[in-house]
C-alpha cells in the first residue's frame, strides 16, 4: 500500500468529489473529475484557464449543480443544492470574483446571515467586533471594521473575504486566486495563516495560478486539463516546470522567452514631467517607442493614482504629459482612448467587461466604429470574424462568440479585456496587473 493510500485509510476525506461532470452548453466544463481533500492538509488545484478549476469550486460550494457525479461530505453523500447548505456542511469559499456588500462595513460584510444574538433578539455586536478582532489577529491584518467595503481597495476587499470564510472555522476552506492582488508581504500573511488553521485539523483547496506558492503549501496536488483530471501526487514530488508541462500539455515555453530589449535611441512616445494626482508626487519618465516600463509599488503607494492620471480617470493635480511630443491632458478615458492610449484595469469586472453582454460585443467594444459599413451599420458576421481572431490567438475557452461573458472563468473574461484593447492597435497599453487569473501558458502567449 502506498502512503497515499495509508494517508486515505487512517483519514476520512472531509470532503470528496466523485465522478463529476458538467457543461455549459456545448462546452465541456468538467469530465468525470474525482478528487479527495483530506482533514488538516491544504490541496492545491492547478490547471490553465478553462480547465474546470472554478466550475469545480462552485460545485463544492454548492453554487452549480453537476450534471452526473456526486459529493461527499465526511464520507456521506451530500446533495449541495445552494451555498447555504454547504456553510452548514462546514465549506467555506473565497471566489476569485469578490461577492461583497459594498454599502455594508466590514464587520456586517464578516457577519452576514450569521450575526450573533441574544435571548432577546438583540444582536452581539460587542461580542462580534471583540471575536472577528481575534481571528484578524490570528492572520497578521488590520482592517477597520466600520469602514464601508466599497471603499476600500481591491486588495482589502480581497481580505475581507478571505476573513470571512476563515472566521466561522470552516472544516473546508475553497480558496480561487485568493491572493491575486496581494503583496508579497500579504501573502506571506495568508499563507503562514493556512499553516497555523491546518495544524488544527481545517483542510483547504487551493485554486492559484503561482504555481511555486502553491507547490511550496500544499500536501497534494491535482492538476486539470479540458476538464479532466491528468495527475494527482504529492505536492514534494513536483516541480514547477512538472506542473506547467501536465497543464498545457507540452513542454514548457518558459525557456524560449527572452527578456525585451530597450532602445535608448528611440523616438520618446510619452513623458511625464513632475506629476501630481492624489498620492502621487513629482513623478518624471520617459517611455520610448517598443519600450515596455515597469511601475511597482504596495498598496496605497500611487499606483492606481498613476494609471488613473494617465487614462483620464483623474485629473492631474501638478506637473505635465506629452504623448509625442505634444501636451497630453486627458479629460476622460474617452478622451485618452482617442489620443490611441488603452487600460486593462486592475478590477476587470467594474471597469474592463460589460457583464451582462456576449463575448463578441466585449471584445469589439472600442473598434465598433471600425466594422461598420459606409451607412454606420455593423453586421454580426463582422462582429464574429473579428471577435473569432482574438478568441483563436489567445484560447479563450467558449463555445460562441455569442455567449455572455458572465459565463467565463477570470482568466478567459481577463483575456477578452486584453482582446478588446489590442484590437484598438493602440499607441500607449497601461496594463495595470494584466495577468490577474491568467494561467502560465497564456502569460507566454501573450
Amino acid at each position: 500500500m502506498t502512503a497515499a493510500a495509508t494517508l486515505a485509510v487512517t483519514r476520512a476525506p472531509v470532503v470528496a468529489a466523485l465522478h463529476i461532470s458538467k457543461r455549459y452548453g456545448g462546452v465541456r466544463a468538467l469530465a468525470d473529475v474525482s478528487l479527495e481533500i483530506l482533514p488538516g492538509t491544504v490541496h492545491a488545484l492547478l490547471g490553465e484557464n478553462g480547465a474546470g478549476k472554478s466550475t469545480l469550486v462552485k460545485i463544492l460550494a454548492g453554487a452549480v449543480r453537476p450534471d452526473e457525479g456526486e459529493i461527499s461530505v465526511s464520507g456521506r453523500a451530500l446533495a449541495l443544492n445552494s451555498p447555504a447548505e454547504a456553510r452548514r456542511a462546514g465549506i467555506a469559499v473565497v471566489h476569485q470574483e469578490l461577492s461583497l456588500f459594498p454599502a455594508l462595513k466590514v464587520v456586517s460584510n464578516v457577519y452576514a446571515g450569521n450575526e450573533t444574538h441574544g435571548p432577546f433578539g438583540w444582536m452581539h455586536s460587542g461580542e462580534m467586533r471583540n471575536d472577528l478582532r481575534r481571528t484578524m489577529a490570528e492572520i497578521g491584518w488590520s482592517i477597520s471594521l466600520d469602514r464601508e467595503v466599497g471603499g476600500l481597495s481591491l486588495a482589502e476587499q480581497q481580505m475581507v473575504e478571505i476573513v470571512r470564510a476563515f472566521h466561522f472555522r470552516a472544516d473546508l476552506v475553497l480558496l480561487d486566486e485568493p491572493n491575486s492582488s496581494f503583496t508579497e508581504t500579504e501573502s506571506k500573511a495568508l499563507y503562514d495563516s493556512i499553516r497555523r488553521f491546518r495544524e488544527r485539523g481545517q483542510a483547504f483547496l487551493l485554486v492559484s495560478h503561482r504555481i511555486d506558492e502553491a507547490l511550496t503549501i500544499a500536501d497534494h496536488v491535482t492538476i486539470l486539463r479540458d476538464g479532466r483530471v491528468v495527475h494527482w501526487a504529492p505536492a514534494a514530488a513536483m516541480t514547477v516546470r512538472d506542473a506547467i508541462q501536465l497543464m498545457v500539455g507540452t513542454a514548457s515555453k518558459e525557456s524560449q522567452s527572452r527578456r525585451p530589449t530597450s532602445d535608448a535611441a528611440a523616438p520618446t512616445r510619452l513623458r511625464a514631467l513632475h506629476v501630481c494626482a492624489g498620492r502621487l508626487r513629482n513623478l518624471s519618465f520617459d517611455l520610448h517607442q517598443s519600450e515596455i516600463v515597469g511601475v511597482a509599488g504596495l498598496e496605497g503607494s500611487g499606483v492606481q493614482e498613476f494609471f488613473d492620471a494617465l487614462f483620464g480617470a483623474r485629473r492631474l493635480e501638478g506637473g505635465a504629459l506629452q504623448l509625442g511630443g505634444v501636451d497630453y491632458r486627458p479629460r476622460s478615458p474617452a478622451d485618452a482612448i482617442r489620443y490611441g492610449v488603452a487600460s486593462i484595469p486592475a478590477d476587470r469586472r467594474v471597469d474592463g467587461l460589460m457583464m451582462n453582454r456576449a463575448v463578441g460585443e466585449n471584445i469589439v467594444l472600442v473598434t465598433l466604429a471600425q466594422l461598420g459599413s459606409k451607412l454606420g451599420i455593423v453586421r454580426d458576421s463582422a462582429i464574429h470574424k473579428a471577435a473569432q481572431r482574438f478568441i483563436s490567438r489567445f484560447r479563450i475557452r467558449v463555445a460562441s462568440t455569442d455567449t455572455s461573458v458572465a459565463t467565463l472563468s477570470g482568466g478567459n473574461q481577463q483575456k477578452v479585456v486584453l482582446s478588446k484593447w489590442l484590437a484598438l492597435k493602440p499607441a500607449i497599453l497601461l496594463l495595470n496587473d494584466p495577468t490577474r487569473g491568467i494561467d502560465v501558458g497564456a502569460k507566454f502567449t501573450t
